[in-house]
Formats: C-alpha cells, structure tokens, sequence
C-alpha cells in the first residue's frame, strides 16, 4: 500500500513525542509509553543460555507499528514493546517462542530457535467485521449489518458475574431497550420495551385497557421466557430495535425482538470439557425508605403543636385533651418502638450452582447443563427456588445432512409477600410503632380486657389496646385498621409453582451447493400452579379466605426455511431467503376463592365456602409466509429486502391477513479508494438507512367475534339459563400496524479501539384500537375498531473504547444512551382517555392519555395549599398525622372545583437513559463495574400516604363546609415525586490463578456486589424507585403502591474449567 502524502500517522507521532507530547490515541497499548519510546529500556528478566533478539514489526503495508506488545510465550514477566520505528530488543532462550501483539492486528507467535533477528508483519484482524451476528432466520457478518441491532455477547460484554438471570445482563448495556426492576421480589419477571410504547391496549369488559405489547423472546428461535435460561447457558443476546430487522417476524416482532443464543459444544474434536460455576452471599435493604416519626420523639412533637394552638380544652379542639393523653400512654407506658419495616425487612441470602459438560469431535458436538438456584428475599417471607436442565445436541450426518435438538426444562417454586394480586408491603408501613409484634407478659393483662381469649405469644394488634391504664383511667390507644403486619406477613401463605419446557428440532438439507433447505419443529409449555391461604390470624378480624388457580400454555411452531446463497464471483455477495411458518398456541386457565374455613388445619378450598370459580379455554393460530433478499457488491454497498405476510385466527373475517414489508441499505464508505488518505485514522465508516413495518395482533383471541355471556330469564315464573351477547361482530376488525423509519452510522477509529454506533429513528403506529360508539339498537353501545395513530422519535449511542492495552494491563469501556419521545397523534376523534387504577378507589388517582401528549400522563388538581392544623379535629394523634386532603386551584375561575380544573401533571417516561461498563485487567486479576442512569422520570409513590397515618387526619365539618375547593391528595397529584437516579448496578472483582499451578485446568475466584451504591436524584422517597405497579394496560404506568425495596448484594464464588 502506498504511503498517503496527505496523512502520515507516523510522522505525526514523532512530532508529538519530540515535544514531549503523550496521547493514549495516537499510542495505544498504554498512556505510560513515551517512557519506554524515549529512553528505548525493555522490561527482561535474566535467565541462563539467553540470547539477544532484535526486530523489526511493520503491518502490511509496511508501516511500523509503534508500541506493539513482545513477549516471551508462558513468561509474561519478560517482555517489551516497539518504538518508534517499530524496532525491539528482548532477551530469550534458544527454546523460546516469541509472541507479537497489538490491538487491531492478529497476534504471531514465531519459535526462536538459531535466529536472532526477525521481520514480523502483523496481518489485520478483521474479527470486529467478520463478527456474525444472529438476525432474523440466519445471521450476518457485522459489516453487512444494514439495521438497527444491538449484541451482547456474554463472555466478552460481561465477564463472568453473577447473574440471577439474563434479564440483569441487559440493564444498561443496550441503547434503546428500557428493563423494568418490577416487584424486586425473588423468582419476580422484569419486564422489557424497546423504543418505546406502539399501542395503546385494548379496552376490556370492566372499562380498563389491556394486553400490553412486550417484545418477542426467542430463545433459539422458539417463543418463550428468557427468565427460564440460566444465564451461564447462554452465547449471546442480539436485540433487533428497527422494524427493518424485525419485520421478517411480521406480527410477532411488534415491539422488537430479542434474540437468546444458548451455548453449543465444539467442533475441534478436543476432550470433554466439564465447567463449574458456583456462588453465594447475602442480600440487605438498599434505601431507607420514608422515616415514620419514633415513639419517643411523640411527645415533644406533640406538646409543640399543642402549645402552638393554645392548649385548648374546650370548643372544636376538645378532643386534644383526650388525644394527648394517648400520646403520653404511647411514649411512656407502650413505648415498644416497634420498627415495623426493620421487622419485615431482614437480610436474605442466595446461593447459585451450575455444572455444565461440552465437547464433541468433527461431525457431533454436545453441550449439556443442570443448575440450582436458591434465593431468599429481603422480606420474611420471600423465597424462591429453581432448577434447571438443558442439553443441545448438533450433528452432521454427513455433507449434505445436519441434525440438532435443543431441550430446556425449569420447575421452580416462589412464595412472596401479598395483599390482593399484587405484592403491598405498603401495608406494614401503617403499624404503630408503640405495639410489640408479640403479646409479652406486661401487655397481656391489658389486652385480655379487650379480648380474653388472648395469651402471651399471640400477634399483637392495635385494637388490643383499646383499655389500656393510665393515671386512674383506661386509655384507648387503638387505631382505625390496624392489623400486625408481621401477622399479616406471615399469616398469608402464597405460593406459585411453574414446569416448563422448551424445545426445537431440526433438520438441514444441502442438496447442491449454496441452498440450504431446513426444517424445525419447537414449542413451548407452561404449567402454573398457585395457591394462596389466609389464616385466622393474619387479620384483627380473624377472616379466612383462599384462592387455587392453574395456566396451562401449549405453543407450538413450524419453520421451512430454505436458503440460497450463490457464488456471483469475488464482487457480489447474494442471499434468497424464502419459507412458510405455522404457530398454533391453546392455553386453559381456571381460579376458585372461598372464605370462611372453620379451621386453619384444613386449607383445602371444599373445607371453606366457595365464593367463585370459572374456567376459560383459547386458541390461537397464526400462518405465515416470508423471504428476504440481501445483497451486497464489493462489500461496500449493501442491501436487504424482507417481506412476510400474516394471517391470524383473531382478525375478522375480511381483514386476517397483514402484510409487513422492509428494505434497508447501507454504504461502507471506508472501503471507497476516495477514504485511503484517512484510513490511518478511521478505520471503518458505514452508513445505513432503512424502513419496515410490523403488526400487533395483541388483541385477545375473540375480540373480532360476537361474543356470549351466560345469563338467567324468567319464563312462565321460572328461571331459566341462557345466554346474551355481550358484544358485536367486526369482519373488519385488523391489524394495528407499526411504520419504522431508521438512519444510522458505525464507526471505528485508531484501529478500531474507538467505535461509535448511532442510531436515529422514527415510529408511527396507526390503526390502534379503540373502541367507538354505536347505535344501541344493535344491543351494544360500542364497538371495537381501528382508528388511533401514535409516534415514537429518538436516537440511540453505543460507544466502546479500548483505553489502555498493555502485556499486563487493559481497560476498555462501553457507554451507551438514549432518549425517546413518544406522542399520541389521533384518538378517532377523541381528545382524551382517563384512566384509574383498578382496586385504588379510595385513593382515587387519574392519568391521561391525550392527542398531542406521550401516552400516559400523571392527571389530576393543581395544589393551592395544604390544610393548616387549625382545620383538623386533632392534629396531634398519631403523631406523624396528616390530612388526606388539600386545597386546590380554581383553574378556569367559575368558583367551583370540577373535572375542568385537572391538568397533567407530568409522565412517567424517562428523558434519558443510559448505561456504562467497564471492563478492567492487571495480570490475573479482572475487574468489572455496571452503571445506570435513568433522568427525568417520576413516580406516583402512594407509599408515602400510608406512612402518614392518613386516615385519622379528619377535618372538622365546619372547617370543610367553609371551603368548595377540598380535594384527596391522590386526586391532586400530590405523590408525585421524581425517581430519577445514577445506580452502580455492580462491582465484579476476579482473580485467575496462573496456568504454572492449574495444569490442564482453570480456577478463578471472585467477589462481587450488586447494587452497591445508588443515588437518588429527585425527591423520590420510597424504597425502590423502579418498583413500577403493574395493572396490564398500557394506559397507567409510574403508579407504585408496596414496591418491594431495592436489595444490595454481596456474594463470594469461582469458575473452574477442566
């Protein structure tokens, strides 16, 4: 290659040390170079018979390479690197072999033997391009990548942390892909969204939207639960963001797709390979949570507010008397300082083991592994177990015929903390603290005089103390509600139990060169299994009840995909794509409730009465048909054309089919003879546009029909059964379709140890679906319809750098960010949607979903003030008493307060998020640290209401009589708090013990914490900022109520390989 008289990388170097000028860019492998480039010392370490090697190390085109790594093979203490002129000097044995090394090229190793100076070309590894990454029905060389994909590769992006589940691998580490920390309870599924929310549900029968849009899981190429992979099963994860790479999976890829790879054996015909890893530690409350005002600090609260409203003893306030008196009992006769959280919360622990067995030989490899994981959460109750088999098997019959299977099966056991269908810890924070969680001796003899059947040991509950003596008299110190909520914990035992499975089969036929025919069979099975038993003494007022309900899914699916690749000569590269699938999945739920058991000793439901029951059976098929063509020329100019047609069961009858068609192109304009005068620099430049389109078919199995309901008539004075439709047909009832537009750039500089991806994009789904008046003639008043539009714009950054690389030292990091705005466009001519939680009335908490807004905004009145004490009948009792009420704006001036005086309040949805890792090596220690960042987004927290003991916050009548504009804090949005925050997702510190003293083996021990340290940037005041409450609908998001705490955790464990 000809030198350029433009740009010579080189000269520019000298220039720069001749100054005395250092950069880690322009000298790669360390920062501290310039001492080895000026004074030319070499790092040797003196043995008997050594002699003197010089050389010289150049590239291919003749260049020096400055600072190349040279050393002694299996002696990393004798070594040296390059200077200027690319020239060294090290000292070694006769018998030596003699490593050469630098970052971008393929590493030489060259036996010494009788020669004593070498002429060492380094060739360019050409591995970053050649990379193959998984798409959509095959795979891809990096380089043509013409979409949108992310790639995690487990071993290389992660190390070998200790990961729960695959889940915590993607946090942080891709732009664009949005893990929630959900429930934080052991065995609790995070959930994913990439790029954003594309729909807005459908409306179902109890007035609520549901059947939210999550990405597509493929875990080698079979629809399931990524939860269920052990994460040491697994190669890589490829998340495909744009519809242009998603399209090929039509309606299944709404939303993206995320594609698992699990580990195969190899090839190489080696010895079996047997590899364990192993770890354990405990677990312990991250936040602190809302500090709740202790028992001894009652009584100088108290006395300040009542000596500030002048000590009153007669008129509105009279009852502050009575009331101080029940601060005095609780500060200085109970006084238990009972911490109700510290009770709940306690340290867990964990324990992980895998052992794994992998190998084959020329024509069969094997992978095979079983594994066990044991957690007990931070609340008392929490604990969940898992074990898991896998083993994959791929065979080459012979050269035209190739066979594999791949079987993964899971049972696994959760028990959590519940209060409903959700996990409310919330529930604890309202205890008082001045009761014991237990009757003691001293207690007992006032508590008998409210319940006499009570003894020592028993769960103390509030209404215990309702007599409880003071100065002559007896003090009711109870409270409205007021159940033990460790009691309450324990009391309540709620299990959940899975077995799955998953599984793929296939077969590979080459019957002439470059056409590949393959065909595979996988499915997916899942059976659930949970019960849930309150007993007698988990509420004050002794009910009993018990709920037993069972998920079986069957989701089976067919591929026939055949693959023509021909040889076009050294300029164009061709690839048809064509097949047909079948999906058929069948699914059977039922549940029971039934209360009043006379008896905990018998939790069967038959032994209580049944309150209700009902089963549900469903089935859904989806046929398809796709093919691709890609295509490239010179390997610069790159194309790809997909398309696939869709048709589902659930559809009308004139509108099943759908059809997502994608194109996207790509121009690497680093291979262009126009860029050689800055290929010194920028070693690789593609840019890449595209568009596709993809479906949601998310609607529920019978939405399009006429549906049934059971219903009673009376004839001739008698009830007799029938049935009455509840809804009406829609033959035209399709598709909500999703149109991606995606432009990008990759790039690499200074050979490849800076590259920077971006992404920019734009979303429009149409056709949403919604729900519009009819006439009621038809015995509906509204039918199912497609008519919403929505957008989705934002951009994508991945940055990875190689900082320092040296023969003892690296460090490399990766950065990534993203932000997405997201709009509502058309509502089929309705300005808004309000939407409340279910089973939060009397909180009544409201969001919007508006024209011309995100998709979920916080809803509600605007605060004016807060009630003043004078306005409370006591503001002394409880102590950390305030009103669930304030006063609120008159927006629109008519002198009441009504539904035109609500505004949105702000949404959920982060600005920014982003994510960073680094990777850190010196000798045989590693080191590995995760942060994350999400900016901007809030919370609706109503844990804090709990903990305000709110219910005893009561106005007086005429104090609210006097005012028109008294609204629930709920309803004016008062909990509204920022949850934005910067969290060290984890620090991974390993050592491997050297090869001299693990022959034939490898052993590395290490520590890690998860969670180390986590700061809050707002005024969030919860325990757990991403403790989101699910409610199934798209419509309500950033509510949380009892989000289970953030856990950090500490844990000790190794790797061994032999």
């Amino acid at each position: 290659m000809k030198k350029s008289s433009l740009i010579d990388l080189n000269v520019f170097r000298k220039v720069l040390i001749g100054l005395g000028i250092s950069s880690s860019l322009f000298y790669p492998n360390n920062a501290l170079a310039d001492s080895y480039l000026t004074s030319k010392n070499e790092v040797t370490t003196t043995v008997q018979q050594t002699k003197k090697i010089t050389g010289n190390v150049t590239n291919t085109a003749g260049e020096p390479i400055i600072g190349a790594t040279v050393l002694e093979k299996g002696n990393t203490t004798n070594g040296t690197i390059t200077d200027i002129d690319g020239n060294f000097t090290i000292n070694l044995p006769a018998n030596a072999t003699l490593s050469i090394s630098y970052i971008g090229y393929i590493t030489q190793e060259i036996q010494v033997g009788y020669q004593t100076s070498f002429k060492v070309v380094l060739k360019d590894d050409t591995k970053t391009l050649d990379e193959i990454i998984v798409v959509g029905y095959g795979s891809q060389k990096k380089a043509n990548l013409t979409g949108a994909v992310s790639s995690v590769k487990m071993d290389e992006a992660l190390g070998d942390r200790p990961l729960l589940n695959a889940a915590d691998a993607l946090q942080g580490a891709v732009p664009g892909l949005f893990v929630s920390n959900g429930g934080n309870a052991p065995g609790t599924s995070k959930s994913f969204q990439i790029r954003g929310a594309y729909s807005l549900g459908v409306k179902n029968s109890d007035g609520t939207y549901g059947n939210t849009i999550k990405p597509l899981v493929l875990i080698d190429n079979v629809e399931g639960d990524i939860d269920m992979i052990n994460p040491e099963d697994i190669e890589s994860i490829n998340v495909l963001k744009d519809a242009a790479s998603a399209a090929i999976y039509g309606s299944r890829g709404a939303n993206g797709i995320i594609i698992v790879t699990t580990r195969s054996g190899s090839s190489e015909g080696s010895k079996p390979t047997i590899r364990i890893n192993s770890y354990g530690g405990v677990k312990e409350r991250l936040l602190k949570g809302i500090q709740r005002t202790r028992p001894e600090d009652w009584k100088i609260k108290a006395e300040q507010i009542y000596a500030e409203m002048g000590r009153p003893t007669s008129g509105a306030h009279a009852s502050m008397v009575d009331d101080m008196k029940k601060v005095y009992v609780a500060s200085d006769v109970l006084g238990t300082q009972t911490d109700w959280v510290e009770e709940t919360i306690k340290l867990g622990y964990i324990q992980n083991h895998q052992i794994s067995v992998s190998g084959g030989s020329k024509n069969v490899n094997y992978y095979a592994s079983g594994s066990f994981l044991d957690e007990k959460g931070i609340v008392i109750t929490d604990r969940y177990k898992k074990f898991n088999l896998n083993a994959k098997v791929d065979a080459k019959i012979n050269d035209k015929l190739e066979f594999g299977v791949n079987v993964n099966a899971v049972v696994d056991s959760q028990r959590a903390y519940r209060s409903g269908s959700q996990s409310n810890i919330n529930q604890v924070f309202r205890d008082a603290m001045y009761i014991p969680v237990r009757h003691t001796a001293e207690t007992i003899e006032w508590a008998r005089l409210s319940d006499p059947t009570l003894n020592i040991g028993d769960y103390a509950h509030e209404y215990h103390f309702s007599k409880v003596p003071y100065n002559g008299e007896y003090i009711s110190v109870k409270n409205a509600g007021g159940n033990n909520g460790i009691s309450t914990t324990l009391e309540r035992n709620d299990r959940t139990g899975y077995i799955k499975a998953l599984g793929n089969i296939y077969l590979q036929y080459q019957p002439v060169k470059g056409l590949i025919l393959k065909s595979s069979f996988g499915g997916y099975a899942s059976m659930m299994d949970y019960k849930f038993y309150q007993s007698s003494l988990a509420h004050n007022n002794g009910k009993t009840s018990g709920q037993y309900k069972t998920a079986k899914v069957i989701d089976w699916l067919n591929e026939n995909i055949a693959t023509y690749t021909p040889n076009l000569g050294e300029n164009h590269s061709l690839s048809i794509l064509a097949g047909y699938t079948v999906q058929k999945t069948t699914g059977y739920n039922s549940n029971m409730t039934a209360s009043d058991f006379p008896t905990d000793n018998i939790q069967t439901l038959n032994a209580g009465i049944i309150n209700s029951g009902n089963t549900t059976e469903y089935e859904e098929l989806l046929l398809s048909a796709l093919g691709r063509v890609t295509y490239s020329y010179k390997g610069k100019y790159l194309a790809s054309v997909s398309s696939r047609w869709d048709g589902s069961s659930r559809f009308g009858i004139n509108n099943k089919w759908g059809y997502f068609p994608s194109v996207s192109l790509g121009w690497r304009i680093s291979e262009e003879s126009f860029f050689t005068p800055v290929k010194k620099i920028i070693d690789e430049l593609k840019i890449r546009a595209s568009f596709g389109a993809s479906g949601n078919k998310n609607i529920g199995n019978y939405q399009a029909f006429g549906l049934l309901s059971q219903s009673n008539a009376v004839i001739n004075n008698k009830v007799t059964p029938g049935y009455t439709q509840i809804s009406s047909e829609n033959k035209d009832l399709g598709w909500e379709r999703t149109y991606q537009y995606n432009g990008g750039f990759d790039l690499g500089m200074f050979n490849n140890r800076l590259r920077i991806n971006l992404d920019a994009y734009y979303t429009i789904t149409d056709k949403l679906l919604l729900e519009r008046e009819i006439s009621s003639m038809t015995g509906q008043t509204n039918q199912l319809v497609n008519m919403g539009k929505m957008s989705n714009t934002g951009y994508e950054i991945e940055i990875t750098t190689q900082n320092i690389q040296t023969k003892d030292f690296s460090w490399s990091t990766s950065l990534n960010i993203a932000q997405n705005f997201n709009k509502v466009l058309n509502l089929g001519g309705v300005d808004k949607i309000i939407s409340s939680p279910k089973g939060e009335e009397k909180r009544p908490t409201y969001f919007v979903t508006e024209v011309g807004k995100p998709l979920v905004q916080f809803y509600g009145f605007v605060v004016e003030k807060e009630i003043p004490n004078e306005g409370l009948i006591s503001p002394v009792w409880p102590v950390d008493v305030k009103p669930e009420l304030v006063h609120v704006k008159d927006l629109d001036g008519n002198g009441k307060i009504d539904d035109d005086d609500m505004v949105a309040q702000g949404s959920p949805y982060p600005k920014v998020t982003w994510g960073m890792t680094n990777d850190l090596k010196w000798k045989d220690f590693d080191l590995n640290v995760v942060v994350q960042g999400s900016h901007g987004n809030k919370v609706f927290n109503i844990d804090e209401h709990y903990a305000q003991s709110q219910w005893n916050g009561k106005l007086l009548p005429e104090y609210q009589n006097s005012y028109n504009n008294i609204k629930h804090k709920a309803s004016a949005c008062w909990f509204i708090e920022d949850a934005s925050f910067i969290a060290i997702r984890s620090i991974n510190l390993g050592y491997t013990l050297p090869k001299n003293i693990m022959k034939n083996c490898s052993l590395r021990v290490y520590a890690s914490i998860y969670n180390p340290c986590y700061f809050l940037l707002g005024d969030y005041k919860g325990y757990n900022p991403e403790g989101i409450k699910s409610f199934d609908t798209p419509l309500i998001d950033g509510y949380q109520s009892g989000a289970m705490p953030l856990a950090r955790t500490y844990t000790l464990g190794f790797n061994f390989q032999f």
